[in-house]
């Protein structure tokens, strides 16, 4: 299998070629399918300092570090592919994390904007849309801890698999974790560029892992 930037630069050429209105075989357009769900990764432009993107940029890590007790701090990081049509499904794996009070892990999308992503220790919700995964709610500019799935949809503990799917298509997010499709968590979703992002909230000196599948 490719890397992710060389997956990319397959994909981008064939994308090109079907904009230029130039038909595709229904074969290829099923490769730049299966390349575009094979090549999300991590940037490592748009990350918080204490987070580290590994494995060919597939895998995020927090390593553990001592801090003032009790003191909450988000950790913020971005995919470093943009999407801006279609139907995109990001699928990650919790490999370690520990829970604590807060709603994190954050899972989500967020506008692809500069002066956005530069904001790494704190979350997008009101720049994009927002998933909890310690507390099944979601935030948006419309929505404000609204739980949509009766507490029941926990993207928590190792092991973990969460996809969430950005549908331009339909306006739609839908979310599913450990194979149980939870259904659409937003609807009227605002056309525009979006990226993939996360945040991790830690209050103790704990390791995270996350990577995507």
């Amino acid at each position: 299998m490719p890397s992710p930037p060389r997956v990319r630069l397959l994909v981008d050429g064939y994308l090109r070629d079907e904009q230029n209105e130039h038909t595709l075989p229904k074969t290829i357009n099923h490769l730049v399918f299966l390349f575009c769900k094979a090549c999300y990764s991590w940037s490592t432009q748009y990350i918080h300092k204490r987070l580290q993107v590994e494995e060919e940029g597939t895998v995020l890590t927090l390593e553990p570090y001592l801090q003032a007790k009790n003191k909450f701090q988000v950790c913020v990081a971005y995919g470093a592919q943009t999407v801006n049509q279609g139907v995109s499904t990001w699928t990650v794996k919790c490999h370690s994390y520990e829970p604590n009070d807060t709603y994190a892990p954050f899972i989500g999308v967020t506008r692809n904007l500069d002066e956005v992503l530069k904001v790494t220790e704190s979350t997008w919700c009101n720049r994009g849309y927002m998933f909890c995964g310690n507390a099944s709610r979601i935030y948006d500019d419309a929505h404000w801890e609204e739980d949509v799935f009766d507490g029941k949809a926990l993207f928590n503990s190792d092991g973990d698999v969460i996809e969430f799917t950005l549908d331009l298509e339909q306006k739609v997010i839908r979310i599913a974790i450990n194979n149980h499709d939870y259904g659409i968590a937003f609807t009227n979703v605002k056309d525009g560029e979006y990226r993939f992002a996360i945040a991790i909230s830690k209050i103790q000196n704990a390791a995270a892992k996350f990577e995507f599948l």
